[in-house]
């Protein structure tokens, strides 16, 4: 019975301790030069950073390509209006 409680009930879940730490280790996407409006994303000029404050890196394919519609400085989290 030791072993069975042991090996739980198979779901797997982030812990308090990682939930906490979620927003500190996942990444956005960041202006790495400026960018002026009408100018397009592209991995010229954004690349992941931490932390997950703007928009995720799990929506990159969203964002490469696309026309920004402000001015970006370098450091700046991409917004999508």
């Amino acid at each position: 019975r030791n072993i069975e409680v042991a090996m739980g009930t198979g779901v797997k879940e982030p812990t308090k301790a990682e939930l906490k730490n979620k927003v500190v280790i996942r990444k956005s996407i960041v202006c790495i030069k400026p960018i002026s409006m009408g100018e397009v994303f592209s991995e010229v000029n954004v690349a992941p950073k931490r932390p997950e404050e703007g928009i995720s890196v799990s929506r990159w394919d969203e964002v490469i390509g696309k026309a920004a519609k402000r001015n970006y400085n370098p450091d700046d989290f991409i917004v999508m209006e």
